[in-house]
């Protein structure tokens, strides 16, 4: 369920370390660099060999290698030497889209998608946003975006192209396990405002609290939702996280300190 907040949290933490690195090699030569480093002489000269081998002999070679494409894809190769499906590398661009999802506001269809094993996968659709209300499922696969087949794109590729104006639309193509054909849907994107607390008083004065996300809100609105139900006479509490794909982790640390001793 925290896989998002473990997203974010991975790539800062890479994001530190390696300016951490490059502010530490001004400060040594070479030899004390290769000591310092968490690899050995021979693999960071393995790794050297492969860089002077694509810049040579790689097709496109001519168009020049960008360093950062370089840089990324050997952090996303370490990352996915681990063989953990909730653990990825987060590069800047995808960690402003992620931190515009979690301010809570943005322009589109209200679905959490993932990706695992080279497929793009909906996590969850928000409740009561165009992506629920259309009948999109968890697990179901996105292959398709308006004439646009997605195998290859990154999730920020994916999510920009599902991000939009809204009132405009969008036409995407779903793979769903117990369905022979593509299920295609058109939808309308709006603005979303994402509601991660809903609340009610149940029989027996037992107060539902529901959480749909965690983000910058859900704190705030959390302490909302118990004293009011507490103003209605609530007694207990029923705390639903069903369907929720996770988010920022200081909130999902905010909200447990309310409810543990």
């Amino acid at each position: 369920m925290f896989r998002r907040a473990r997203d974010i949290f991975i790539g800062a933490v890479i994001g530190v370390i390696l300016v951490g690195g490059v502010m530490s090699a001004v400060a040594f030569n070479d030899m004390d660099l290769f000591k310092a480093a968490p690899f050995s002489f021979q693999d960071l000269w393995l790794m050297k060999q492969a860089r002077v081998i694509l810049e040579t002999y790689h097709v496109d070679g001519e168009e020049g290698i960008s360093e950062k494409n370089l840089l990324h894809g050997a952090i996303r190769g370490m990352v996915s030497a681990l063989d953990d499906p909730y653990t990825r590398f987060v590069d800047p661009d995808e960690l402003k889209e992620e931190e515009i999802e979690l301010q809570g506001e943005y322009g589109g269809l209200g679905i959490y998608i993932g990706q695992r094993d080279g497929k793009t996968l909906v996590v969850s659709p928000i409740e009561d946003t165009p992506a629920d209300r259309a009948g999109l499922k968890p697990q179901d696969q996105i292959v398709k975006i308006g004439d646009e087949v997605i195998l290859g794109w990154s999730q920020n590729e994916v999510v920009n192209s599902l991000r939009g104006e809204p009132g405009t639309r969008v036409v995407i193509w779903i793979r769903r396990e117990e369905e022979e054909d593509l299920l295609k849907f058109e939808i309308e994107r709006e603005n979303i405002r994402i509601q991660t607390v809903k609340s009610e008083l149940l029989e027996d004065k037992v107060g539902l609290v529901r959480i749909t996300q965690f983000n910058q809100r859900t704190l705030f609105d959390f302490r909302k939702a118990v004293y009011d139900l507490l103003g209605e006479g609530a007694g207990s509490f029923l705390i639903d996280l069903r369907n929720n794909p996770g988010g920022l982790l200081s909130s999902c640390v905010d909200i447990a300190d309310q409810l543990l001793d």
